[in-house]
């Protein structure tokens, strides 16, 4: 090696670059599907399980997994018989009161069944967990936020904090870094700092035994598997169906493991397609340093062959060129761990908010006995070629030559590694390119609202139980807003495209009752809502103010989705919706048609929409239309808020751009990630391309001086070179498009408005090869046009 400074620092480099490259990703892959933090925070998290309702009716993130109704989840517990133990939570909204000269905070909250810790066996870091029927004026909270409130004293006694308006005593805090595994195969992560009793078995209300809103844990009896679960719970579903046939009228059930949940298979299937695609990049690595090592090996023929006259064994020379090779890859793992360190903060940073185990990565022992192994099986890797061909080679020939000139040994395993190098780097390409396009589709999508110069704002009132106050907040919040500097028009909504969208049921009148649920998106608005979203009106005509008002909704707008669904090649105005969910039921009639929206970003479908009109809100989204950069009204509205109610948190304040920038954020990370692997590989693979064809040149001076002395012209020379080199390139381009079709279909669900087998991206890919292949040759090729006959002639 010290021989040899050159050839050694490349090899290393290039294992580095592999290797620190493959640890990085591996960590990630540790993270989100290996050693998640959240999944250890369970109890026998592999029999653990979710139990959903289901309703193919709904919107496709929701509709395989629906809240539970506390009524069926009685049910389930009293005739199931393939569980030994469950648990229930739900989600709301946490307002916390102003604690000394703090703002008022918005934080997440959960109530829980009181065997919820029990069943997750998690111990508590003060206090005590929930009681049997505890009263609701208590709450457990997490480490983090008892230290911001009361600092490093755990003496709970005497200790409160006031949540939505409400005082309650602290009984218990939950330890340093707890969190519970995602729901929804990793959609939305559970980040609750406050936690309140939930009794499922008091008296409710039918409204509240029917509320689907309940999400539930269960663990398996041993012995059982999630097959004979699931089997078990269909019939007791059936059963549930026929003994309450109105409420749960088109709606089954699912069971999915707590694993499944917490990633879902498009995020395991990703994970699986970037440490493939990297694991590209070190098989380019290695065949790099594989045919480095095999030129220098056909440099030491002299020497190899004396040392077996000299009688050492065939199997030594293999261990030694081994030893050497193995010796390079740890040097490579070495520098490559710095390489992964250096990498992981920014995987972190490019990594979407709601993938939150990718912002947790860390150089743990298991990754570090995967880069070892990576390490020993790289270096055999790249050791075989050179270890065969010193095994192989015969003594008399290599001393006959006197060290006249270097070996040539077999063109077909060099040729060979620089063509699996092209194919390999085409797949990548390819996988970058459909990234690419995928992307750029998704950013021409109409979304059927205007995102530029529009400012979001959530707020989730305290004060819930009082109509008139919430109608009162409502209208002095556009007051104020609106009167703004740099505001052109406000609105108020209960939910808004990209951030909030809620579904229910409804009836067309006249029209015989559906055997299942009709579902449609439903939003509830101020009358300047359309034109502050940039939502064109097509037909009829908007709210009124005094229609908004009123106490009962009595007209709706539709979007065009819903009227076409509905009533085909008919004029939907005049048309009446029946609400059955009220109680009495509301009857609206439609008095307008709006564009269609994309509420779940820009690859969700089109769902049928139905806006009424209203002015309380528990839950506010504010938008308001701006002529300055909207984030600079960001501490206005804060200032508007707290001057109608000082105790009232605002949930988020985020621009729209910004959201819709946040919501290709999954796609942007995989394309960032890809590309780079691809242009490492192209790297790679071009510098293999040209170190095979220099060593060719330096093996063929003699001929081509020859060639040249009997009139070669310089053009010849250079098409010679750099032919040898196209055929290598197009050999692997065919293997690495057969490839590339193949890997493709794993990146299905990533993929969005473009095909997987895109002609434009195979067209791209490989004359992008084609010509940086071509510059690779290109100067060995010239090279070898300048030999000197006369020079070439005396080198032996």
């Amino acid at each position: 090696m010290r021989k040899s400074p050159g050839l050694t620092s490349i090899a290393i480099l290039a294992l580095a670059l592999g290797m620190g490259a493959n640890t990085a990703i591996f960590s990630a892959v540790n993270a989100v599907l290996l050693n998640s933090l959240a999944m250890r925070t369970l109890r026998d998290p592999d029999r653990t399980v979710m139990v959903w309702e289901r309703n193919l009716a709904m919107m496709a993130p929701i509709a395989e997994r629906m809240g539970v109704a506390l009524k069926n989840l009685r049910g389930w517990e009293s005739q199931s018989r393939s569980f030994e133990q469950w648990a229930a939570f739900t989600t709301f909204n946490c307002n916390l009161s102003r604690a000394g000269a703090e703002r008022p905070e918005r934080v997440d909250g959960v109530r829980v069944t009181p065997n919820f810790f029990s069943f997750l066996r998690t111990r508590l870091a003060a206090g005590r967990t929930f009681t049997a029927h505890e009263a609701d004026n208590t709450a457990i909270v997490t480490a983090e936020l008892y230290k911001k409130r009361f600092g490093n004293d755990l003496n709970l006694n005497g200790k409160t904090i006031r949540v939505n308006g409400v005082e309650r005593s602290i009984v218990g805090v939950l330890p340093p870094g707890f969190e519970l595994p995602s729901i929804y195969e990793g959609f939305d992560r559970l980040t609750a700092q406050v936690w309140t009793p939930l009794d499922v078995d008091g008296a409710k209300t039918e409204r509240e035994l029917w509320a689907r809103e309940h999400c539930v844990y269960a663990r398996l009896r041993p012995g059982v598997t999630l097959a004979q679960a699931r089997t078990e719970m269909n019939v007791i579903g059936q059963r549930l169906a026929g003994q309450y046939p109105e409420q749960n009228n088109g709606f089954g059930l699912n069971v999915f493991s707590v694993a499944q949940e917490d990633v879902g298979p498009d995020l395991e299937r990703s994970m699986l397609v970037l440490q493939i695609a990297v694991g590209f990049v070190l098989l380019i690595a290695c065949a790099n340093v594989a045919n480095l090592l095999l030129a220098r090996a056909m440099h030491r023929e002299r020497e190899i062959s004396i040392r077996l006259a000299l009688g050492a064994g065939r199997g030594r020379m293999m261990r030694l060129m081994l030893t050497e090779s193995l010796l390079l890859s740890l040097a490579g793992a070495a520098a490559g761990l710095l390489i992964a360190y250096w990498s992981l903060s920014g995987i972190s940073a490019l990594a979407p908010e709601d993938t939150h185990a990718l912002h947790e990565l860390r150089l743990d022992p298991l990754v570090l006995a995967f880069t070892f192994a990576v390490a020993v099986a790289t270096g055999l890797m790249f050791g075989l070629a050179p270890a065969f061909h010193a095994a192989r080679q015969n003594i008399n020939e290599s001393l006959a030559k006197g060290g006249r000139s270097i070996g040539s040994g077999s063109p077909w395993v060099r040729n060979g590694m620089v063509a699996g190098e092209v194919a390999l780097a085409l797949i990548l390409l390819v996988g970058a390119g459909l990234m690419i396009r995928t992307l750029s589709a998704l950013s021409h999508v109409n979304l059927g609202f205007r995102t530029a110069h529009l400012l979001a704002v959530s707020a989730s009132l305290t004060n819930q139980s009082d109509q008139q106050k919430m109608r009162n907040f409502c209208d002095q919040l556009l007051d104020r807003v609106t009167v703004l500097p740099g505001v052109k028009s406000a609105s108020v909504s209960s939910g808004i495209p990209l951030e909030s969208v809620s579904e229910s049921n409804y009836e067309l009148e006249g029209a015989p009752k559906p055997k299942n649920f009709l579902i449609s998106n439903r939003t509830q608005v101020t009358e300047t809502f359309f034109q502050t979203l940039g939502i064109p009106i097509l037909h009829g005509r908007n709210f009124t103010r005094a229609e908004t008002e009123a106490k009962r909704p009595a007209v709706a707008v539709v979007s065009e989705s819903f009227a076409r669904k509905n009533w085909p090649n008919q004029d939907p105005i005049g048309k009446v919706v029946r609400l059955p969910d009220g109680d009495p039921e509301t009857r609206v009639s439609v008095i307008g048609v709006v564009g269609n929206t994309h509420q779940m970003g820009p690859d969700s479908e089109l769902k049928p929409e139905l806006y009424l009109p209203s002015r309380i809100y528990p839950e506010i989204h504010l938008a308001a239309r701006t002529a300055v950069d909207p984030m600079s009204l960001a501490s206005a509205l804060e200032r508007a808020v707290w001057s109608i109610d000082p105790e009232q948190p605002v949930q988020s304040i985020r621009s729209m751009d910004l959201m819709l920038h946040q919501w290709l954020g999954e796609r942007r990370f995989y394309m960032t990630i890809l590309a780079g692997f691809a242009a490492l590989a192209l790297v790679l693979a071009s510098l293999g391309m040209y170190g095979v064809l220099a060593y060719v040149v330096t093996l063929r001076t003699r001929e081509l001086g020859i060639r040249m002395a009997l009139g070669a012209a310089t053009r010849e020379v250079l098409s010679l070179v750099m032919g040898q080199g196209l055929k290598l390139t197009l050999l692997g381009i065919v293997a690495g498009i057969a490839g590339a079709l193949l890997l493709t279909r794993l990146m299905a669900s990533l993929i969005f408005g473009v095909s997987p087998s895109d002609p434009v991206t195979f067209v791209v890919a490989p004359a992008t090869l084609i010509v940086v292949a071509l510059l690779a040759c290109y100067i060995p090729a010239r090279r070898a046009s300048k030999i000197d006959p006369m020079q070439a002639l005396r080198v032996e």
